[in-house]
């Protein structure tokens, strides 16, 4: 038999079919959007996104992100922006709601990839290249988390495919550059930088730089002269950090902080040189194997290719390499850090598979059995297991049952010669497994669900009217499941103070509420006048006992809760520190995950 040629020199038609990006999304929102709202609860980074959104829509003050009334330096407002919107659309601050956007920009990459791989080796390494990128665990892991990371990796994605298509796609040098392809690229730009800040640029302008002095294509200086680009990009990069620190001057130190601190290693966190030498390889899974294969491939046929084919190649290989050298020299380190630098790598990917499909599936159909064999004994044996938590072996037997299944399928489907079915019953294997993982498998690992749990508990003691206040526990996950104007009070000391002069009695309700860690909570209680009124079941892992969140009631005078007003001085505010102006059921905490 013949062997085909390598997906990067067929002559299939470098573009799409018009279904093609209506099926990257739908494969998209369906992989990605299974058990959405009621897997898990909201983790503690998609809080400091969810919280300052909520903020926004109730007090209509949308410039400067706010946690507990606290400015939020941290992150740009774009991720809490789409999370705004997206509840203001849907009505609410639902989970599935709040992760909506995250999902949207998972979706946006995939088309992305899916254009540009179309546009390099034809449509159906194209497509394969976007259902791929979706179903890698590096998009599963974040494109379901209100987080900034996918949006910043959209945004870097969309601006580097401008880039490529008004650069290196172009049929004649002489031609002027693509005005649409110049406003996408600032306007993407621009957009990255409100997702993450300076390091978003860095991505794109080291990526593009490094491509330029390599080739040596300085011409490459004209796609920037565009006026409408320019205008939203210095909108973005300029405009709102100004804006941002007239309105709020003490935001600067912050940024200061958050940015050079995480780069410097002035921050605490994980440090670890070797930490994206093991993350890079997690992230790429399944596909990992047919990573190294098309990567491979490519090296060995590029240098025959037609120049744009090698120039499109060169530049995605400087986008990822100047990313993974801008990570690798920052002391703070995290795999999901990584995502912007991953999409070339799906295009790699896609082309290994689709060489993979047509090639060897002679060769992979003995060895295939072999594994999905083995696949259905372990089945059996987490169903049969009884060391396993109750219920936990029917979950992961659910997933392996249908890797066993569809396996099988896609092996005999091969066996007969039929490689486009054998490639798609592989790819709907690996998204059916990913939804069975994240409806059956994920919920049981959910370690803020307790303290989303308590925080209905909470809701249903105070009455309503009264505000809790939250002390001791900046930026704590649990005010997303509180009132939204709950007072933020992180200085324990100027909440004591302020009780101690209070003339509190013994009332029958408590005047004052607040959720506090433990240890402070018993402290308070020595002190006289506060009483436990509920705790949360459980602390999270690598907590110890005196961190348990824990309800106090105060006994005194209805005069609201207890904050302060400055560094020094303790002040009284009313129940409603925050001037809401949205409409109550818009600001209902999220809780589908807990219902």
């Amino acid at each position: 038999m013949p062997t085909p040629k390598p997906p990067s020199v067929t002559n299939e038609p470098r573009r799409l079919p018009a279904w093609g990006p209506l099926a990257v999304v739908v494969f998209g929102v369906v992989v990605l959007g299974a058990n959405l709202g009621g897997g898990r609860v909201l983790t503690y980074h998609e809080a400091v996104i969810t919280q300052p959104a909520r903020e926004m829509v109730a007090t209509g003050d949308w410039l400067v992100p706010t946690f507990g009334g606290v400015v939020f330096p941290d992150k740009p407002p774009l991720a809490s922006w789409l999370v705004a919107g997206s509840a203001l659309l849907f009505g609410g601050f639902d989970e599935a709601v709040v992760r909506f956007p995250a999902v949207l920009a998972a979706v946006v990459a995939a088309v992305t990839v899916a254009v540009l791989g179309a546009e390099l080796c034809g449509r159906t390494v194209g497509l394969v290249a976007g259902f791929v990128q979706l179903t890698s665990y590096w998009t599963l892991m974040q494109g379901r988390l209100a987080e900034p990371d996918m949006p910043l990796c959209a945004c870097v994605t969309v601006a580097m495919a401008a880039f490529c298509r008004g650069v290196i796609f172009r049929t004649d040098p002489d031609e002027p550059f693509s005005p649409r392809a110049k406003v996408t690229f600032l306007a993407a730009s621009g957009l990255a930088f409100l997702a993450k800040g300076p390091i978003a640029l860095a991505f794109i302008g080291g990526g593009i730089g490094l491509y330029v002095v390599l080739t040596r294509r300085w011409s490459t200086a004209g796609f920037l002269l565009s006026p409408v680009g320019w205008a939203v990009f210095l909108a973005a990069t300029v405009g709102w950090p100004a804006g941002a620190y007239f309105s709020r001057p003490e935001i600067f130190d912050g940024w200061l902080t958050h940015n050079l601190g995480r780069f410097g290693g002035d921050l605490p966190g994980e440090q670890d040189p070797w930490t994206y030498a093991t993350a890079l390889p997690l992230l790429l899974l399944p596909w990992l194997p047919f990573t190294i294969g098309g990567g491979v491939s490519v090296v060995r046929t590029v240098g025959g290719e037609h120049s744009t084919r090698r120039e499109a190649w060169k530049f995605f290989a400087c986008w990822t390499m100047f990313g993974l050298c801008l990570l690798q020299a920052a002391a703070f380190k995290h795999k999901h850090y990584l995502l912007p630098v991953l999409p070339p790598l799906s295009l790699l990917s896609a082309s290994g598979l689709v060489a993979w499909s047509r090639v060897t599936w002679r060769t992979s159909f003995v060895p295939g059995l072999l594994a999905t064999s083995i696949v259905g004994a372990v089945v059996a044996v987490c169903l049969t297991s009884e060391e396993l938590r109750p219920g936990l072996g029917v979950a992961v037997a659910t997933p392996l049952s249908i890797v066993a299944v569809g396996g099988t399928a896609a092996l005999f489907a091969g066996r007969f010669g039929a490689w486009r079915w054998h490639l798609g019953l592989g790819l709907g294997t690996a998204a059916a497994v990913a939804a069975a993982v994240q409806t059956q498998v994920l919920p049981r690992f959910d370690s803020y669900r307790d303290q989303a749990v308590f925080a209905g508990r909470v809701g249903r003691l105070v009455p309503e009217g009264r505000a809790v206040s939250v002390v001791g526990l900046p930026e704590s996950q649990i005010m997303c499941y509180l009132p939204v104007d709950s007072p933020r009070v992180d200085d324990p000391e100027a909440f004591r103070k302020v009780l101690d002069e209070a003339d509190r009695d013994d009332g029958e309700a408590p005047s004052v509420y607040s959720v506090m860690p433990r240890r402070l909570a018993e402290d308070f209680i020595a002190d006289g006048g506060g009483r436990v009124l509920d705790r949360c079941d459980s602390v999270r892992k690598r907590e110890a006992e005196g961190d348990r969140l824990t309800l106090v009631g105060f006994f005194g005078p209805a005069n609201g809760p207890l904050v302060t007003s400055g560094a020094d001085t303790p002040a009284r505010l009313p129940p409603r520190p925050l001037r809401v102006v949205a409409a109550p059921e818009l600001l209902t905490p999220p809780g589908s995950a807990i219902r």
